[in-house]
């Protein structure tokens, strides 16, 4: 690779999708990432299509869940990259792509697919909650330690004062 320097052998190189850019590699430890790109191993953000694609590959990739009639379709669906969102464009995109002529069968894989994408959301909700809960409690132990330390050091310091003020009176 002419970018990071990388020798590959064989078909190794299909591998290497990513790779740094100029400004990663001659800035060194001075690199600025721009704005809005991950920084610091921490995840980017998933956009809703990102996710509804998640959504339709898990269908696709364990039909059992289905109701029987839409397992062919639903593995038909997993094979395409870029699935519909909206309600309308997706039922003629499957009436397109997979060649389905029945308005009942399209509904009901909407149904489906629509239904999985709001038990998901109410599980990332959850977990959202339950780690926001977890952060408040760390924030609140971290602001009681804090509080006790700055008392104890208060303490401390008006022991000094006063043993200052004794060895004064007794000079």
């Amino acid at each position: 690779c002419v970018d990071c320097n990388v020798t590959f052998y064989g078909y190794d190189f299909r591998a290497h999708t990513s790779c740094i850019s100029e400004a990663e590699k001659y800035e060194g430890a001075l690199y600025r990432p721009p704005k809005g790109k991950a920084a610091d191993g921490k995840p980017k953000k998933r956009s809703a299509q990102e996710v509804w694609m998640d959504l339709v590959e898990e269908a696709a990739a364990d039909p059992s869940a289905a109701p029987a009639p839409l397992r062919s379709f639903l593995s038909g669906l997993g094979g395409y990259g870029n699935v519909p969102r909206n309600e309308k464009k997706f039922g003629n995109f499957v009436k397109n792509s997979l060649n389905v002529r029945s308005d009942g069968v399209v509904q009901e894989l909407w149904a489906f697919l629509s239904g999985l994408q709001q038990q998901q959301a109410a599980k990332d909700a959850a977990a959202a909650a339950e780690a926001e809960a977890q952060e408040a409690k760390e924030k609140s132990e971290a602001e009681a330690a804090a509080a006790a330390a700055s008392a104890e050091t208060r303490a401390g310091e008006s022991g000094s004062e006063t043993t200052r003020k004794r060895e004064k009176k007794e000079k």
